[in-house]
This record gives C-alpha cells, sequence and structure tokens, in this order.
C-alpha cells in the first residue's frame, strides 16, 4: 500500500442510470434522467513515484448541478 500525499480530489462520474434505479437525488429530491456520482478519493503514492487514487465513501449520488453546487469543483477522470 502507498503513503498518503496529503491530498484529496473529488470525481464526478455517470452512473448509467437515473430515478428508475436510484430513486430521487439525495441533494434535492427530484426525479433524475441520469444520475451522477460525487465521490472524495484519497491520493496515494507508491515506492516507484505512481501516485494513485482511492475512494473514501460510498458518495454522493444525484444531478450533476447539485453534487457541484454542494460539494464544489470536480475531477471528472482522475489520472489512476
Amino acid at each position: 500500500m502507498g503513503k498518503p500525499t496529503g491530498n484529496t480530489i473529488r470525481q464526478l462520474r455517470s452512473t448509467g442510470h437515473g430515478s428508475d434505479y436510484y430513486g430521487g437525488c439525495d441533494q434535492c429530491g427530484k426525479h433524475m434522467s441520469e444520475c451522477f456520482v460525487s465521490q472524495a478519493k484519497r491520493e496515494l503514492l507508491r515506492d516507484d513515484g505512481t501516485l494513485y487514487y482511492s475512494t473514501m465513501g460510498g458518495g454522493a449520488y444525484g444531478h450533476k448541478e447539485c453534487l457541484e453546487k454542494y460539494f464544489g469543483p470536480h475531477i471528472e477522470k482522475p489520472n489512476a
């Protein structure tokens, strides 16, 4: 296992489903045609110097706009 760098990122990704699968948005409770998940990820450093990310929890589910409003900026696709 790597050493924590102290940095965290927020990743935002589509789940490929909507309210038919997940129910209402976690933030506003309204219907979602497309559901996104926001997850906090910890940055870790391997012995060889490469970085990777490990999820810190289950995340929050909702509209892309709601998740950005409540959790701030996100990275769409981290490099690891």
